[in-house]
């Protein structure tokens, strides 16, 4: 039997794991079989255990086994991955955790990344594979203090906050945290390792804060390097595409703190093609007036 364990991460970011084969994070519980694999129980707690708990009140249960070469993730009996391969466990669960914490209805929600740069508040705005986390993690990896990759929370007086959680980088990505590339396993020590890596910036921006500059990200390869200015009512159609609930916040007053965001901060779409730009970019706009 496995000794009660207990760690505390930041304020709020607590898992824990009992005799039993089980952690929770806030109201997530997870489940594993009696005799799952060390590393692999090693493995979520490393990652699981950067999450933001407070984001997560919504009770839920997820159970895991595996027999060393698959695995079976299933929530509230519902099956989820049937003998899948053991590298996808991490990125699923990141998902349905997502998921949890992007059904908040009491602050409005936007798909979006947010960092401190100095003193600028960066919100980065965009749709899956517009390169927000990647953007995030190269400015946290040069020294901006992170707050999230995934969910932006704006409240009723415009503060901001976030749903930290590991950054989750695909293999075109790595190069944009010097870090993480330092520390990649090799298929031989580390089976479960997959396309998907994840990093925790250790420097965490106090919370809440107010925003001082929205990116609009569009990453590709033949993409022409150059960052310009978007008025307000295109930067306010880009935000409200990208919230998770603006018309089902209390009082609808969704639509009206995203309004509120696009008039305190200049909004800029930036395009590039590589993530060495990422920096040379952040830069040109934090010059911008």
């Amino acid at each position: 039997m496995r000794k009660v364990l207990a760690k505390t991460f930041r304020t709020q970011r607590v898992m824990e794991r009992s005799s039993t084969s089980s952690f929770r994070i806030g109201s997530v519980e997870l489940h594993f079989q009696e005799h799952l694999d060390d590393a692999i129980i090693f493995w979520l707690e490393k990652h699981l255990g950067a999450i933001d708990a407070s984001w997560l009140p919504t009770a839920a249960r997820f159970q895991i086994t595996s027999d060393g070469n698959e695995v079976t993730l299933a929530k509230d009996s519902i099956v989820l991955l049937d003998a899948a391969p053991i590298p996808s466990l991490l990125p699923r669960l990141m998902w349905e955790l997502n998921q949890l914490a992007s059904a908040r209805r009491d602050i409005a929600l936007l798909h979006a990344a947010a960092c401190v740069a100095g003193d600028t508040t960066l919100v980065i705005v965009g749709r899956p594979d517009a390169g927000k986390s990647t953007m995030v993690a190269a400015l946290c990896a040069a020294g901006a203090r992170y707050i999230t990759d995934e969910i932006v929370g704006i409240d009723a007086t415009g503060q901001i906050s976030g749903y930290a959680k590991p950054i989750g980088l695909d293999a075109g990505s790595w190069s944009a945290v010097p870090q993480l590339e330092l520390a990649m396993p090799n298929a031989t020590s580390w089976p479960y390792f997959g396309q998907v890596n994840y990093w925790t910036p250790t420097a965490v921006a106090p919370r809440p804060t107010g925003p001082t500059l929205i990116i609009l990200p569009e990453f590709g390869p033949d993409l022409r390097f150059a960052t310009t200015s978007v008025e307000p009512a295109r930067a306010l159609l880009a935000l409200v595409q990208q919230s998770f609930n603006v018309y089902d916040v209390a009082q609808e007053i969704g639509l009206s703190v995203i309004a509120g965001l696009v008039r305190k901060a200049p909004t800029h779409q930036a395009q590039y093609q590589s993530t060495a730009q990422i920096l040379e970019c952040i830069d040109s706009l934090l010059g911008a007036p």
